[in-house]
C-alpha cells in the first residue's frame, strides 16, 4: 500500500466518475468493462453461485475466473492515475471487509420475538386496510389504494374548507405519491386508512430488511456487505444495512457480542460540525463555528443560548431548546431550504416551528457562523448547467472532487466526505492494532472487547486511535471521542463512569 501497489479497481472507477460528474449507482465488474474496456464478461449466474471451497474446478470454472482478472488489470491500465483520497478509501475498505468477514453476533430468540411481534401489529394493520376494500400485494389494489387516497382528499378539502388542499401527485401519471412526505398534508389530522398504511409499509419493510432470517448465517452472525465509496464520500452497507437501523423499536437489540465479551461503541463528538469548521478554516481562512469547538463547548447547546438569551450561563438550555439548536446545526449547513428545514425540524427532532420562526433561525445561524455564507456559494459547475437548473462543483479538502451535485449535494459533501476520509483512516488504524470490529457507521465504531484486565487499556486505545486518525484530515479543530460498553447493542446507551476510578462501567438498561 505505502509503494501504491495495492489498487481497487472498483474504487478508482468510483472516484473516476465522481470527478467526470457521471456516478454510478453500483460498482459491477461486467458492467464497467463493457463502459471502459467494450469486453463483454460471462456472468452466469448459475456458475458464479456454483464456486464451493476444496471443490474440482471445471474449465468453465476456471475460464470464468481468469476472464475477471483479466478484465481487471486492464481496468487498472485503463485507469493508470491514482486519484486523490484514494489510498484513505483503500484502506477503510480493508477495515470494513474485516467486519464483513468478523460478523456480528445475533440473538435468535430475540429476534423471532420481534418478528413474531411486527408480524401481529402488521396483520391488524392489514385488516384496517380491508374494511376500505385495500388489500396490500393483491393485483389491481393500486388502482383502490388510488380510489381511496382521492375521497379522504376530498373529506379533506371538506374539513379544511379549502379546495385547494391536496395531496402530492406523480408528473406522468398524476398519481398521488405514496410518501410520508406526501401524506403530511393532512397536518395534525389522522386518518385510520392513513395511519394503518404507513404502519403497516413501516412494519413490512422491517421484517424483510432487519428481521430477516436468512441474513443470519449458520455462524448465528450477520455478514454485511459494505460499498467502500457512494457519492457522498461516504460508505454503505447492506445484507442488512447495518448502518442504517430504526432509531427505536429495539432493532439493535438483535445484536450481541461474542461469548466472553462486551461490546463497546465509540463514536464522534459532533464530528460532522468539526469537519464543517475545518473545511471553513482551510477554504475560506476562519471559522467562527471552529472557535466555539475548540473552547470545548458543545456547538448545540452554545448556539442554543445565543438565541434565547441565555449566553450568560450555557447551562440553563433546556434539552428542548438544545434539541431546536440541533435542527439548525445539521440541517442548514446542507443548504436545505425554509419548507424543508421545518419538516426536518419537526420530524427528526420533534421540534414544531412556524415558517417565519424558521427564517429568523436561518439568519441568527448565519450571523453567529458567518462563514458560512462563503460555504453557500458553491462553484457552479456549467458543463452540466443549464437554463433550468444549475449544476456545481464540490470538493473537500482532502481533493476528492464530485462534479455535476445538486446544491445542497455540493453543500454537504463538504463535511461529509471530509469526515468520511478521516473515519477511513480511523478503522485503518484499529485494524493495524488487531481490535475485533464488528459494525461501522459512518462516525461510530463498534468493537467487541474482551471482559478482562486489559478492558479499560483497551478502550482508551480505541479512542486514541480514533482521535489521531480523524486528526490526519481535520488537524485544527478539537476531536473527541466518546464510548458505552453494552452487553446488547443499545442506541440510547451512554456512557457509565465509576466517579471513584474513573473506569467505565457497562451501562444497563432500566428496569421496564
Amino acid at each position: 500500500i505505502q509503494s501504491n501497489r495495492v489498487i481497487d479497481t472498483g474504487i478508482r472507477y468510483m472516484l473516476r466518475q465522481l470527478s467526470i460528474g457521471r456516478v454510478a449507482r453500483k460498482w459491477r465488474l461486467d458492467l464497467v468493462a463493457k463502459q471502459l474496456l467494450g469486453v463483454d464478461l460471462d456472468k452466469d449466474q448459475d456458475l458464479r453461485l456454483s464456486f464451493r471451497p476444496g471443490m474440482q474446478l471445471t474449465a468453465r470454472h476456471v475460464s470464468y475466473m481468469c476472464a475477471d482478472a483479466a478484465a481487471t488489470a486492464q481496468l487498472v491500465e485503463a485507469m493508470p492515475n491514482q486519484f486523490p483520497t484514494e489510498l484513505y478509501q483503500l484502506i477503510g475498505f480493508i477495515g470494513l471487509s474485516d467486519i464483513a468477514r468478523r460478523g456480528m453476533h445475533v440473538d435468535r430468540n430475540y429476534l423471532q420475538t420481534l418478528h413474531n411481534d411486527f408480524s401481529e401489529k402488521m396483520a391488524k394493520n392489514k385488516e384496517t386496510l380491508a374494511v376500505f376494500g385495500y388489500y396490500a400485494g393483491e393485483s389491481g389494489n393500486q388502482k383502490v389504494l388510488q380510489q381511496v387516497l382521492e375521497t379522504i382528499e376530498h373529506q379533506l378539502r371538506a374539513l379544511e374548507n379549502n379546495p385547494e388542499l391536496s395531496f402530492k401527485r406523480t408528473e406522468k401519471k398524476g398519481d398521488i405519491q405514496i410518501t410520508d412526505n406526501s401524506l403530511a398534508v393532512m397536518g395534525n389530522r389522522t386518518h385510520p386508512f392513513i395511519d394503518a398504511y404507513k404502519e403497516a409499509e413501516h412494519q413490512q419493510k422491517i421484517l424483510s430488511t432487519y428481521l430477516n432470517e436468512s441474513l443470519v448465517r449458520d455462524d448465528n452472525k450477520v455478514h454485511p456487505t459494505f460499498s467502500p465509496l457512494v457519492r457522498t464520500g461516504r460508505t454503505s452497507c447492506s445484507g442488512p444495512n447495518l448502518q442504517n437501523l430504526p432509531r427505536t423499536e429495539s432493532i439493535r437489540g438483535i445484536y450481541i457480542p461474542t461469548p466472553g465479551y462486551l461490546l463497546y461503541a465509540s463514536d464522534y463528538s459532533q464530528l460532522e460540525l468539526c469537519a464543517l469548521a475545518q473545511s471553513c478554516l482551510v477554504r475560506f481562512g476562519e471559522s467562527n463555528m471552529a472557535h466555539v469547538i475548540n473552547q470545548g463547548l458543545d456547538v448545540h447547546r452554545w448556539f442554543a443560548a445565543q438565541v434565547v438569551g441565555k449566553a450568560h450561563d450555557i447551562e440553563l438550555v433546556t434539552d428542548e431548546e438544545r434539541q431546536m439548536a440541533k435542527a439548525c446545526n445539521f440541517g442548514f449547513p446542507g443548504g436545505l431550504g425554509i419548507k424543508t428545514f421545518q419538516y426536518l425540524a419537526k420530524n427528526q427532532y420533534g421540534v414544531d416551528l412556524s415558517e417565519d420562526e424558521c427564517k429568523d433561525l436561518k439568519q441568527f445561524w448565519l450571523d453567529f457562523f458567518p462563514e458560512m455564507r462563503q460555504h453557500f456559494q458553491p462553484e457552479a459547475d456549467r458543463g452540466f448547467s443549464d437554463e433550468n437548473e444549475t449544476r456545481y462543483i464540490a470538493e473537500t479538502i482532502t481533493g476528492r472532487k464530485r462534479r455535476n451535485a445538486g446544491f445542497c449535494s455540493a453543500c454537504n459533501y463538504q463535511f461529509q466526505g471530509l469526515s468520511a476520509d478521516g473515519a477511513r483512516i480511523a478503522l485503518w488504524y484499529l485494524w493495524l492494532n488487531g481490535f475485533r470490529m464488528v459494525n461501522f457507521v459512518h462516525d461510530e465504531v463498534i468493537t467487541e472487547l474482551k471482559d478482562d484486565e486489559r478492558l479499560q487499556e483497551n478502550i482508551q486505545r480505541i479512542n486514541q486511535l480514533m482521535i489521531y486518525g480523524m486528526q490526519q484530515v481535520i488537524p485544527d479543530v478539537q476531536i473527541k471521542v466518546e464510548g458505552a460498553l453494552m452487553r446488547r447493542w443499545y442506541k440510547e446507551a451512554k456512557p457509565v463512569i465509576d466517579k471513584k476510578t474513573g473506569r467505565l462501567l457497562v451501562w444497563e438498561p432500566k428496569a421496564a
